[in-house]
């Protein structure tokens, strides 16, 4: 992933590893509106999917996670979490 497409820029953020862009993306949660759905589709130049096999990218919410407006995004070989302190937070997320 392009760093450059992270926007808000994270306050912080860990690089443990590298993995393969996914072909398959499916997005459950709060967080999965068409238009997140249509932008990862043209941005990431991948299919968006509802089967098991496809990498998954869930959503919620949690106040203890972050500071009003934060989100915490998590992501790895077998998915994507996206928690926001708030609706506003999984916007600055997704």
């Amino acid at each position: 992933m392009k760093l450059e497409y992270l926007w808000p820029y994270p306050q912080k953020m860990d690089v443990a590893d590298e993995f393969a862009a996914p072909e398959e993306i499916s997005v459950r949660g709060p967080a999965a509106s068409k238009q997140l759905l249509d932008d990862i589709a043209r941005l990431a130049g991948v299919r968006i999917a509802s089967g098991e096999s496809a990498y998954s990218i869930q959503s919620s919410i949690d106040t203890e996670v972050a500071p009003p407006q934060g989100y915490r995004l998590v992501m790895g070989a077998e998915g994507v979490e996206l928690t926001g302190a708030e609706p506003v937070g999984l916007a600055y997320g997704a």
